[in-house]
C-alpha cells in the first residue's frame, strides 16, 4: 500500500495526499490531477510538448476523481 502524505497544491492551494515518489512535484511542492490537467497540460500542448501522465497510485483516490 503507496505512503500517502498531506500536503498543498503548489498551483491551487486545495490540500491534497499523495505518493512522493510518484506524484507530480513542481518546485519542491506537489502539484494535484486536476491543476496537470487542467493547467499545466494544456500549456504544454501548446508548446507541443508531451502532457503529464498521472499516475493512479500517485494520489488518494479522493483527490483524482473528485472533479476531472
Amino acid at each position: 500500500m503507496p505512503q500517502f502524505e498531506s500536503g498543498v497544491c503548489g498551483r491551487c492551494k486545495d490540500s491534497i495526499f499523495f505518493n512522493r515518489k510518484l506524484a507530480y512535484i513542481e518546485s519542491g511542492n506537489p502539484v494535484c490531477p486536476i491543476c496537470v490537467n487542467r493547467r499545466i497540460n494544456p500549456l504544454r500542448k501548446q508548446m507541443g510538448k508531451m502532457p503529464i501522465p498521472i499516475s493512479k497510485n500517485a494520489y488518494e483516490e479522493n483527490n483524482v476523481y473528485r472533479e476531472l
